[in-house]
């Protein structure tokens, strides 16, 4: 069976010597030319550029393709080889591209070259482009860069979700590019993330609903308040980020394997949890509480120790005569801390602990260090281990994992039988998957 050309095998071909420039110069461009898919265009642009096929027809071919392709991903790749592999010749269509374009997914890819190469050819156009989109974001470099890398990923997240649509739903041809075209263009939408700016630089700023966040966001020079909210950030790189100059930090609703260090770095900045101290807090445990402030999102109220907190909405805290937190109460239908923090096991004073729907899939092993711990209230939640160390907490009393929504639990140990002093251990409302023969009647167990 004859294999299919591509592109690739284009590449192979001419390498093998089985097949002459200008035969492959005409073969990519019958996928240039003639191909709907983007995919492969770009495939054929980029083998010109790899092939160093730099003759006057690829020339043309890209040039063609800056100028009237429909895809800003084609018009982009044809820009970044004509910079690369026609670095010396007539700027003017590339200029024109510049200064015509509108699309997010052109620039970003473009600026992201500019960073890679400095070849000196290249800093009139640099100085066109960061000249233009400066001016339309009103920010600095800097500061607009990162907006734009924000933009862009929310414009391939758009792109996605319309391919899924549009494949479901099926859309017109030219109904589809005027929404992409709509939903991919440089303008002031990606603004609408900046709280506060001064001098063209990024203040205060809100990021909702990303699946990642742009290392570029380290360069900005002036960022004091960040606001993190429903995102869902399980990359490495959200770890590699660091915010040297913020002093105020709201990280609520957000899916992550584990809390970057950066946040609890800036829990224990001083301004954020003297008032703890104010209170009476000790001062070890005080950075402990802003941090729950910060993935809350609220203002932590001290409550007496004979305060019984309404726990369908609290933010609220006790702590005894020395100071020492011994009660953490945290409930709400839309504010979720998402995880419990590993810093929150050394409240070793703590006597109850009430996290109440806030989306917490899984417990801690470090939780074995609240051995004052009473009251263990994680109901409402989606655990669905129960770890084997919970038999160490002796003093426990009361351990709440209620659901409303069919939550799977598929680990109960057995050893939780051992709990002397346990007198409700609340599952209702969940799926037990297996139940150890020895809890079957456990006389704490409800569900």
């Amino acid at each position: 069976m004859k294999k299919a050309i591509t592109p690739e095998k284009i590449c192979i071909d001419f390498n093998n010597g089985l097949i002459t420039k200008e035969e492959s110069i005409n073969l990519l461009e019958s996928f240039i030319s003639q191909s709907d898919d983007n995919s492969k265009r770009i495939s054929a642009i980029e083998a010109l550029g790899h092939l160093n096929l730099i003759t006057s027809k690829s020339y043309e071919l890209l040039e063609k393709s800056l100028i009237s392709d429909e895809s800003p991903l084609v018009r982009v790749s044809a820009a970044q080889i004509l910079m690369q592999k026609f670095s010396n010749i007539e700027k003017n269509p590339l200029i024109w591209a510049i200064e015509n374009e509108i699309s997010v997914l052109f620039f970003k890819p473009l600026l992201d070259l500019f960073e890679a190469d400095t070849q000196p050819s290249l800093n009139d156009l640099k100085d066109k482009a960061i000249k233009k989109l400066t001016r339309i974001y009103n920010l600095q470099y800097p500061d607009m860069k990162f907006i734009i890398d924000v933009d862009f990923l929310e414009a391939h997240k758009f792109l996605s979700e319309l391919d899924e649509f549009t494949k479901k739903f099926g859309i017109k041809e030219d109904y589809r590019l005027e929404l992409i075209k709509e939903n991919t263009s440089i303008s002031n939408k990606g603004l609408s993330r900046v709280n506060a700016s001064s001098n063209g630089h990024i203040t205060k700023l809100t990021l909702k609903e990303l699946n990642h966040i742009p290392l570029s966001i380290n360069s900005l020079p002036n960022l004091k308040s960040l606001t993190i909210d429903h995102c869902t950030l399980k990359s490495k790189l959200i770890h590699e980020l660091s915010f040297p100059n913020i002093n105020q930090l709201t990280f609520t609703n957000n899916i992550v394997d584990k809390l970057p260090d950066w946040v609890w770095k800036i829990a224990k900045i001083k301004d954020l949890f003297n008032k703890f101290i104010k209170n009476g807090v000790v001062i070890s445990e005080a950075p402990i509480l802003a941090l729950i402030e910060i993935l809350s999102g609220m203002a932590l109220d001290l409550i007496k120790k004979f305060e019984k907190p309404r726990l369908k909405k609290a933010y609220c805290y006790k702590i005894d005569t020395l100071g020492n937190v011994i009660g953490l109460y945290i409930a709400n239908d839309l504010i979720k801390i998402g995880l419990i923090p590993h810093q929150l096991c050394d409240l070793k004073h703590l006597e109850e602990l009430h996290l109440v729907r806030q989306n917490i899939t899984q417990i801690p092993k470090c939780i074995i260090n609240l051995n004052n711990l009473k009251i263990l209230n994680l109901s409402f939640n989606q655990i669905g281990i129960i770890p084997e160390n919970i038999k160490f907490l002796k003093n426990l009393e009361y351990f709440d994992l209620r659901s409303d929504n069919n939550n799977i639990i598929k680990m109960i140990p057995e050893s939780i039988n051992l709990l002397r002093n346990l007198k409700v251990f609340d599952l209702s409302g969940n799926i037990i998957e297996n139940l150890p023969d020895e809890l079957k009647g456990f006389k704490p167990l409800k569900f």
